[in-house]
């Protein structure tokens, strides 16, 4: 129950935290290139969907992830 009331009042703020997290896992698999990162992302981005966050979140987590691996490929 309080899980629950928990999300519903900080819902915005575990979103946000969510999508600032992908750009570490980002930069650690521009590194290491472990499938545990890729798969994290994965989590993350089904945990955007199911909070109920619009496509801007998504796209907003798929730049995170990405521009670290693209800056780090460029090297």
């Amino acid at each position: 129950m309080i899980a629950g009331h928990l999300l519903l009042h900080h819902g915005g703020e575990l979103v946000y935290f969510l999508i600032q997290f992908n750009f570490i896992f980002g930069l650690n698999y521009s590194k290491i290139k472990s499938k545990i990162d890729v798969i994290l992302y994965g989590t993350v981005i089904l945990t955007i969907i199911l909070i109920g966050e619009r496509f801007t979140g998504i796209l907003y987590s798929f730049f995170f992830f990405f521009m670290p691996i693209l800056v780090n490929n460029k090297k």
